[in-house]
């Protein structure tokens, strides 16, 4: 693999991306950003999942963003299914 190819690869430009932009934001800035997804997730999840199964697809101007709006909802889906389960765990930690 040749050093065009590796950097220009997918995971490389996102691993660059993300390190552009945690040098240029605080780290308090973005442990309040996840607290907030943390703490909406539900609500987060509702509205991503009605964008990308409702909206989109009867929307013809918008049917390039579908694959898009499918990988956001399940990503958030993903955040919901863990703090639901965590949600559980401390339950049944709190019984015992």
């Amino acid at each position: 693999m040749n050093w065009k190819k590796t950097l220009t690869h997918p995971a490389s430009v996102v691993a660059g991306a993300l390190g552009v932009v945690g040098i240029a934001v605080k780290p308090t800035v973005i442990t309040a950003v996840f607290a907030a997804v943390w703490a909406q997730a539900g609500t987060i999840f509702t509205a991503t999942s009605l964008t990308a199964f409702s909206i989109v697809p009867n929307l013809p101007s918008l049917a390039g963003f579908q694959p898009v709006a499918i990988g956001v909802a399940l990503v958030s889906g993903a955040v919901y299914l863990v703090k639901l389960g965590d949600r559980v765990i401390d339950e049944f930690e709190r019984r015992l």
